[in-house]
């Protein structure tokens, strides 16, 4: 029999947070990489590197160094964008399995986005957690994938479809890696520094505009401490963003969104042959231009973001970017969003907003698809490489209309108000 003085249901409420912080930095350009990693770690830790053959084939003499203590093996992942899936993530776990490492092992990422989430969520699910080392080697890992604490793998039909969040110990940032990229990754990379430069950061869109050159690639080696202001600059943007609400759970409207809801759906319907960063690229030239349709931003505006994009080497339309594609981009953020799209459109260098008004922006997009359609690749103050084709003439049959019609008129009070 039950004692009527205790309440037949009872509750106790258990504090689940921990604290958890991480550094940041960048290295000096004569930086010793293995030096820094060594001083990290303690030589009673040991390492599981995880890299991929190109980086290795350019960095073997950094990884023998790392393990001249004895506490370092190497795995070696063999992804792209199409296999980014949990299968590698096992890989990495049944690797440090392999080796018999306990929970005081720390899991070293040197390479890209790919190869920094896959090691993020190994290190997270091994052995319910072990520490995470990050060195991003290419620059849209350096100012983007692997300077926050989300991490995710593609599933069927479905881009970033698994994910978690998952804080490293430490990113390191080392530009010297920048040196090994070609001109493509070196352009997606700016993608992402444009993305928060537009809607953030009206000193680093300048100084790119001031001196586009820093976005080829010999400003590696000609101009190491302009480029790496740059980055830091990226970072720093990046982060004061991302750090009041590193896990979302205080709002899912995020100004690092931009170029990130109709993207995913480009990326997937090329079967992953167009890049991240290109991908994002078509997203934010068209938001630039729905912006501008609504009358929310001038068209001289308009201008410089889709020139400096252009600058960077980065497309500004494709036949990719249809208004199907774009709906479905719509229906899964709205998905991942909790059912509202926050849309993020630029309302001039440096600032945004968020719309919301799903019918609105329907309508915006077929205009824009429209306008980039027919006037992304017919004047030099664009890029000579800024549309990307499909086979046969690759050209969008699309129906003339007013740039700003009486519709787009109508509609300004609504994104005005969003």
């Amino acid at each position: 029999m039950l004692d009527s003085r205790y309440p037949t249901e009872r509750a106790r409420k258990i504090s689940a947070s921990a604290e958890r912080s991480y550094n940041v930095r960048l290295l000096a350009p004569k930086a010793s990489l293995a030096s820094v990693l060594k001083e990290l770690v303690r030589s009673d830790e040991r390492i599981l590197v995880v890299t991929t053959p190109s980086v290795h084939k350019y960095y073997g003499p950094l990884f023998r160094e790392l393990n001249d203590r004895g506490n370092a093996s190497v795995h070696m992942l063999h992804v792209s964008e199409r296999r980014k899936s949990m299968d590698a993530v096992l890989e990495v776990c049944e690797k440090a399995a392999a080796d018999r490492l306990d929970r005081k092992a720390i899991f070293l990422s040197v390479g890209g986005g790919i190869c920094s989430d896959i090691t993020a969520m190994a290190a997270s699910l091994y052995r319910r957690g072990v520490s995470q080392v990050r060195v991003p080697t290419t620059l849209l890992a350096q100012v983007d994938a692997a300077v926050g604490i989300k991490c995710a793998v593609n599933t069927e039909g479905k881009k970033s479809g698994l994910g978690l969040f998952s804080p490293p110990k430490e990113v390191i940032v080392d530009l010297s890696f920048l040196r090994t990229l070609d001109a493509g990754q070196l352009s997606a990379g700016f993608a992402e520094v444009l993305k928060i430069a537009i809607v953030c950061d009206k000193r680093l869109f300048e100084t790119l505009e001031a001196n586009p050159s820093l976005m080829l690639h010999d400003s590696v080696a000609a101009a190491p401490e302009s480029l790496g202001n740059v980055v830091w600059l990226s970072i720093g943007a990046m982060l004061e963003q991302l750090e009041p609400n590193l896990y979302e759970d205080k709002s899912l409207a995020r100004f690092v969104d931009f170029g990130h809801t109709f993207s995913p759906a480009f990326e997937t319907l090329s079967a992953y042959s167009v890049s991240h960063g290109q991908a994002v690229a078509l997203d934010i030239s068209l938001c630039a231009v729905m912006s501008w349709l609504a009358g929310i931003l001038s068209a001289a505006d308009r201008d410089r973001i889709l020139t400096l994009l252009g600058r960077a080497g980065l497309a500004t339309f494709s036949p990719l970017v249809s208004p199907d594609v774009c709906l479905r981009g719509i229906e899964e953020a709205m998905r991942h969003r909790g059912g509202s799209v926050n849309l993020v459109v630029p309302t001039g260098v440096g600032n945004a907003i968020f719309v919301s008004d799903v019918p609105f922006i329907e309508a915006m997009v077929r205009d824009s698809v429209r306008w980039l359609a027919r006037n992304a690749d017919v004047e030099a103050r664009f890029a000579p490489r800024n549309c990307l084709r499909a086979e046969g003439n690759g050209k969008i049959p699309c129906n003339e209309s007013d740039e700003v019609n009486l519709f787009h008129r109508q509609l300004r009070t609504t994104l005005g108000g969003a």
